[in-house]
């Protein structure tokens, strides 16, 4: 698998893209905004989008969404109680400051627990409300190939190697975790979703989040204030 990470938008989320060596189709997780740098980056290693999956439907993980498929196709994906946030999220760059296009329509509501496919790949969707009411995350597992420079992987670039990833959208960061004071945000039920579902993973999984670099599980239980509050007896 190939791994292209790249920092998006105003508000620098991170997308990446997930592209099957052998059969060159991609899913992109959370384009964010910019999608002709994104669409480049696809064409750089000849790669099809056929699923935009996002974690959740904030518009700094949507506002490319849009541009990409009108260009190239492919299916929307979210999870259905972030419905909202993703239709509205034309509304929200006004909010901000921002322009954002009109939202296309959602193709599949994706479940906890699903597993989605793509070329000879796939990874399992784990539902992690708290930042928003609909947050995933999406964890893969096997041989890759880390490509880009947002944000930095734990492995030289373009070295091959066997590992589980966990793209943590805004649910847990390198140090901190995602904010929970906008629209169907709640700090209880984040803290429980990163306990119940994350620090049960293998110290060694990387945490791939929506902002940011690169971090693991152990690294968060060793440092993380949040962690380190949950950890404690």
């Amino acid at each position: 698998m190939i791994i292209k990470s790249l920092a998006v938008g105003p508000i620098q989320a991170n997308c990446y893209i997930l592209g099957c060596p052998e059969t060159k189709e991609a899913l992109i997780i959370d384009p964010g905004g910019d999608p002709e740098r994104i669409e480049g980056q696809l064409d750089r290693y000849s790669l099809k989008p056929v699923i935009y999956l996002h974690t959740h439907g904030h518009l700094d993980h949507v506002g490319g969404t849009a541009g990409l498929h009108q260009s190239l196709g492919g299916e929307i994906l979210i999870h259905q109680a972030d419905q909202f946030l993703y239709d509205n999220a034309k509304q929200q760059g006004i909010d901000f400051g921002l322009e954002i296009p009109e939202s296309e329509p959602v193709d599949r509501f994706i479940t906890d627990g699903e597993i989605i496919s793509w070329g000879n790949l796939q990874g399992k969707v784990i539902h992690t409300p708290g930042h928003s009411p609909g947050g995933i995350c999406f964890r893969i597992s096997g041989k890759l190939i880390t490509e880009g420079n947002a944000p930095e992987s734990p492995t030289p670039t373009g070295q091959e190697e066997t590992a589980d990833w966990v793209f943590t959208g805004d649910t847990l960061f390198n140090g901190s975790i995602g904010r929970t004071d906008l629209p169907g945000g709640s700090y209880s039920t984040l803290m429980q979703s990163i306990k119940d579902h994350l620090l049960s993973m293998p110290d060694e999984t990387v945490i791939a989040p929506g902002h940011g670099p690169l971090s693991t599980i152990g690294q968060e239980k060793r440092s993380n204030p949040f962690v380190l509050e949950l950890l404690q007896p």
